[in-house]
């Protein structure tokens, strides 16, 4: 994924979307990094939700929470991620819309830990 970021930064810079090629890398990989580790954060969270024989509100509120933070963190780089990996991108897209639909059918908790390890896996 790194040869990509470069070669989509490069043409990003070309564009006019910013004049340091490594500093938009930069940028770009810290905010995907940032909303990865919210994921875990949100993992946690839905596992005490969903353990018992009733749903917890208060801890799955707290899980999609944490995944609306962690989408919050992708859609800052997201435009540029865009145009270096429009691919990449979709997918990402694709993986939060799929989480936090699971999430509000109160999906197995197995269920939504490999779904939020696929996405945390997309921005890492």
């Amino acid at each position: 994924m790194a040869g990509i970021l470069i070669g989509g930064v490069i043409g990003w810079v070309v564009r006019g979307g910013g004049s340091d090629p490594a500093e938009a890398v930069a940028t770009v990989r810290s905010g995907m990094v940032e909303a990865a580790g919210l994921l875990e954060v949100a993992g946690i969270e839905y596992s005490e939700a969903v353990e018992g024989t009733e749903v917890v509100e208060a801890e799955l509120s707290g899980a999609k929470d944490a995944v609306a933070r962690s989408r919050d963190l992708y859609d800052e780089v997201s435009e540029a991620l865009g145009l270096m990996d429009p691919d990449a991108a979709d997918q990402i897209e694709a993986a939060y819309d799929e989480t936090l639909a699971l999430m509000d059918v109160t999906a197995d908790a197995a269920e939504i830990t490999a779904a939020l390890e696929d996405l945390r896996a997309l921005l890492t």
